[in-house]
C-alpha cells in the first residue's frame, strides 16, 4: 500500500458569518472538495491514487506553518505566489471581479486541462498584472490578466476560488453589497452568482498535478 499524500493548506483568512458557522474554515472547504473529488480520480484512473490527507495551518499571525518533511504540497493564495515570484498584486483599475467568471485559456491552458474555457467563483479586486518569470499563462478573463499560471513539476495557481459554492459567494455579495461593489457590479455578480462552475473539474486538475 502506497503512503498518503500529504497536503498543507494554509490559511490566510476565514469564512465569514453562515459560512463560517457551516463549514469552520476554508481548510474544511478545500478538504470537502478534495475529498469529493478524490474519490471520482482514484475511480477513474488505471492505477489506485494514494490516500490524500489534508492538513491545515491558519499562518495568519506568522506563527503556525507545517515542516517541510511532513507535508508534499502546499495550497496557498494565488497573489501570494505571485509576489513571492517577484510580481507584486496590484489594485485592478477595471473594478471588482465577482461571481461565476468565464476563463479563457491559452493553447497551452487547453492541452493541459482539455478545455477550451472554465467558470471558476471570483471575490477580488486586486489581481496579478503579469505572471512571474518562466511561469506560464494558461487562462485570463475579462477583468484580469493572469486567471491561471503554471511551472511544470512546481506549481499550478488560480485567482478564482474553485472552493466556493453558491451560497458562499452569496453571503459575500450580502454582507458587502453595492457600498463595496457598486450597484452595476453588485446586480451583475447577482445575476451570476448561480450559474454552473467548474470548482470540481479544478480540484480533479489540482490533484493530478500535485500526484504528478
Amino acid at each position: 500500500m502506497s503512503s498518503p499524500f500529504r497536503i498543507a493548506i494554509l490559511e490566510c483568512d476565514e469564512p465569514i458569518g453562515e459560512t463560517k458557522r457551516k463549514y469552520g474554515s476554508f481548510g474544511n472547504l478545500f478538504h470537502l472538495l478534495f475529498a469529493a473529488d478524490g474519490v471520482r480520480l482514484q475511480r477513474d484512473s488505471s492505477r489506485e491514487g494514494p490516500e490524500i490527507v489534508e492538513s491545515s495551518y491558519d499562518i495568519r499571525l506568522g506563527r503556525n506553518y507545517p515542516l517541510l518533511g511532513d507535508i508534499d504540497a502546499v495550497v496557498l493564495r494565488h497573489q501570494i505566489i505571485g509576489r513571492a515570484l517577484g510580481v507584486m498584486p496590484v489594485r485592478n483599475e477595471n473594478g471588482w471581479e465577482v461571481a461565476v467568471t468565464e476563463i479563457e485559456m491559452t493553447s497551452k491552458g487547453r492541452r493541459l486541462f482539455g478545455l477550451p474555457s472554465l467558470a471558476l467563483h471570483q471575490m477580488h479586486r486586486d489581481m496579478l498584472p503579469a505572471c512571474p518569470a518562466n511561469v506560464e499563462l494558461l487562462g485570463w478573463s475579462e477583468r484580469c490578466p493572469v486567471q491561471v499560471m503554471y511551472q511544470k513539476g512546481r506549481l499550478l495557481s488560480m485567482q478564482g476560488h474553485p472552493e466556493y459554492h453558491r451560497s458562499i459567494a452569496d453571503e459575500l455579495l450580502e454582507r458587502r453589497g453595492p457600498i463595496v461593489f457598486g450597484e452595476e457590479t453588485y446586480n451583475e455578480a447577482k445575476s451570476r452568482v448561480h450559474l454552473p462552475h467548474d470548482g470540481a473539474v479544478i480540484a480533479a486538475i489540482m490533484l493530478e498535478f500535485l500526484l504528478e
